[in-house]
């Protein structure tokens, strides 16, 4: 990768759900229509139908296997280690070939490099170029964690959208932070970002086990509502020994194409997940299960870390503020023979797994209201990931939840 350019790897699919993948690296730039495509899915499909078939009899294929006694990498009811490392790199591009940038993580399948760093090129923010870095954790921080414990420790993690597209003081995590010793000034806070591009809904699972030894007093994750349920298919469909799924209808995948080729931002970061939940009802159930057991396995590591966790729902501008694409979005609804009222699948996913949370006393963070009712833009057009108000928004409902946590004071719920 050169310097000057951040490639963003994001787990697609063409022809199974998920993970049996199609990965497409985009540059981070205004001008980028460069595109590589990495297709994998034959091989993958040929080891997750060898592990259906291995299921002992007796067994349904849905049922989740008791992992051996001494299995070392249990997150939440999911032995970590039944995903060998070699098949982690073909089911996460990002690491299937060395690069500077991440590396396998038998936690969270893949991790940010200790040290590394990069400059972001001054067409993607209106102040020039800036630079990305990761502490020696490989958290996205310039500075190092307090060697003493403070008042209040927060791990925030998320996908490309927490790992941040702005400069490194413009992240929601650093502008939380910010605000938080500005308002109590006698309290020591870290917010430390945790995000990591193309994660899904497993890896943030992993992240929480992973750093329960930092003993958070708050474990974030910020599930974003464009690609995450889709892209968690597939590794639900490992753990629980189901053969991958099938393309999207015929009717439909010329359009699919087209848009994969020509609008690259607006397929990625919403219109692939939103095809496949609408026209592929089998696709919708599991993903509705695989944010269940998201959500009741985290709330579990964390409980047992002695960590809070709290789930903030950040919406995609196909969900929240259509009208910044308003004709490539009109364009591909017109191909497909749909309306936007009809696409409710996303919205009902993620109001299904904030009512779970909820249930479970998991405070909640719901994002779509507040984006909605922002007057300027929240997204970078040339990719659509938030933008620096995007950020400041997030960070102001994030900062406003965790004011009351760590002190005893009884934290707000934000719907």
């Amino acid at each position: 990768m050169g310097r000057g350019k951040q490639r963003v790897v994001m787990a697609l699919v063409s022809s199974v759900l998920g993970l049996i993948i199609v990965a497409w690296i985009l540059e981070r730039r205004p001008d980028a229509g460069t595109v590589e495509l990495v297709d994998t899915r034959d091989e993958v499909a040929q080891y997750f139908l060898k592990r259906s078939n291995e299921k002992p009899e007796g067994v349904a294929r849905n049922t989740v296997m008791a992992a051996p006694p001494s299995a070392p990498l249990m997150v939440g009811r999911h032995n970590y280690a039944d995903l060998p490392r070699a098949l982690a790199k073909r089911m996460f591009p990002t690491i299937r070939k060395p690069n500077p940038r991440s590396q396998y993580d038998p936690y969270s399948f893949y991790w940010g490099k200790a040290g590394f760093r990069y400059s972001m090129p001054g067409r993607t923010h209106p102040d020039g170029d800036y630079l990305m870095v990761n502490n020696s954790l490989g958290f996205r921080r310039e500075t190092e964690l307090s060697q003493v414990k403070p008042d209040l420790r927060v791990i925030v993690t998320g996908d490309s959208h927490t790992e941040g597209v702005v400069p490194m003081h413009e992240h929601l995590t650093e502008v939380a932070e910010a605000i938080l010793r500005r308002d109590r000034p006698e309290r020591s806070v870290e917010v430390i970002n945790a995000g990591v591009g193309g994660y899904m809904l497993y890896n943030y699972s992993g992240v929480a086990r992973k750093f329960e030894g930092l003993t958070p007093d708050v474990f974030v994750v910020v599930v974003y509502g464009g690609n995450d349920f889709s892209s968690s298919v597939g590794t639900y469909r490992f753990f629980h020994r189901l053969p991958v799924s099938a393309h999207v209808p015929k009717e439909f995948r010329a359009e699919w194409k087209r848009l994969s080729k020509e609008s690259t931002q607006l397929f990625a970061q919403s219109l692939n997940q939103v095809i496949r939940l609408h026209c592929q009802p089998q696709e919708l159930a599991l993903a509705k299960e695989a944010i269940s057991e998201f959500v009741q396995d985290t709330r579990g590591i964390c409980e047992q870390a002695g960590s809070k966790f709290v789930l903030m729902y950040l919406p995609s501008l196909f969900e929240v503020q259509p009208h910044l694409d308003e004709e490539g979005i009109r364009t591909a609804l017109e191909n497909l023979g749909w309306n936007y009222e009809e696409l409710t699948e996303t919205s009902d996913l993620a109001n299904s797994m904030l009512q779970e949370a909820e249930s479970l006393g998991v405070p909640c963070i719901d994002l779509r209201d507040a984006f909605r009712a922002a007057s300027e833009p929240l997204y970078w057009d040339f990719d659509h990931h938030i933008n620096t108000a995007g950020h400041a928004l997030a960070a102001k409902q994030l900062s406003q939840l965790l004011d009351g946590l760590g002190d005893g004071r009884p934290s707000k719920v934000h719907r």
